[in-house]
């Protein structure tokens, strides 16, 4: 058996995720498994084609998976079949570029250890390094200064024209309701209280 479990090709590189032993709605063994494949070149790659072939002669295709990937992207392909006893080997194709993991035996059980990973700078390290190390504590750091609602008070704000052409805005008053209505302009205010205090 291989002890292998990433493979490269090019600017495609797979890498093996889990491998695990699961029951299936008829109640029968399955062997489950998920690979990630990465695109380090600067453009993308398609035609992609994925499967599984048994030592039995048997070829699964995925039950998910993409045919194309965009530059420094990385997706996954996820398999599910029915294998007893002999082994099974991943093969990709696509661009022109090949590659190949396995054999593996039809026991074999497998969970890879997370940690960061790290691709060359034209392609996965370019959108790793501007996301994955500055937006690490993104969702755990507490907010502060939030805004208590219960705090807030409303105010109506009042637009005037002023002289020379100009807007005068002005703010109601904070917890109290004003009545709401003409407002008077300014140069007629002025008149009012000329008249007021020339009226005998």
């Amino acid at each position: 058996m291989s002890q292998e479990h990433s493979a490269t090709a090019g600017s495609l590189s797979v890498v093996l995720q889990t491998v695990r032993m699961e029951i299936d709605d008829d109640d029968e063994d399955i062997v489950e498994v998920m690979l990630n494949l990465t695109n380090e070149s600067a453009i993308p790659i398609g035609g992609i084609s994925a499967s599984i072939k048994t030592s039995l002669g048997a070829t699964v295709n995925p039950t998910e998976g993409v045919s194309s990937i965009g530059p420094g992207l990385t997706r996954s392909f996820s398999f599910a079949f029915k294998l007893s006893d002999g082994d099974w080997t991943f093969s990709l194709s696509g661009l022109g570029q090949s590659l190949s993991l396995g054999p593996y035996e039809a026991d074999f059980e497998f969970q890879q250890v997370k940690s960061r990973q790290i691709g060359n700078a034209v392609g996965s390290s370019l959108f790793s390094g501007a996301f994955d190390a500055n937006l690490g504590d993104f969702g755990n750091v507490q907010e502060r200064e939030l805004i208590d609602a219960s705090q807030v008070e409303m105010s109506s704000f009042f637009g005037e024209n002023a002289e020379g052409g100009s807007t005068k805005i002005s703010a109601g008053t904070f917890g109290n309701a004003e009545e709401d209505g003409p407002k008077t302009p300014p140069w007629e205010q002025k008149k009012a209280e000329v008249l007021v205090a020339t009226d005998p």
